[in-house]
């Protein structure tokens, strides 16, 4: 099951599984998901990850990056999964 928003992402990348579209920050539906999905693993990879940006609008990227993560692991926590695979920047 892919959850994605769908805003710098691509429908069509979603081969195999069905695709959940919600927005990191919508917790419940997030929750929602993992649990009708029976997700027992998570692979997070929705962070923005360019540097330039980030430094011209910091707000998007706190709040994607440090609140959708956090609002993430409560969804998890809320849905009873407790492992993560959390995925670096691409710009390391």
């Amino acid at each position: 099951m892919v959850f994605d928003n769908l805003s710098r992402g691509h429908r069509a990348a979603v081969r195999w599984g069905s695709l959940v579209e919600g927005d990191l920050a919508e917790r419940g539906k997030l929750a929602a998901a993992l649990e009708r999905h029976r997700v027992s693993v998570v692979m997070h990879f929705a962070a923005h990850a360019y540097v330039g940006e980030s430094v011209t609008d910091p707000a998007l990227y706190y709040a994607n990056n440090l609140g959708g993560s956090l609002s993430l692991l409560e969804a998890m926590r809320e849905a009873g999964v407790d492992k993560i695979v959390f995925s670096s920047t691409c710009a390391t």
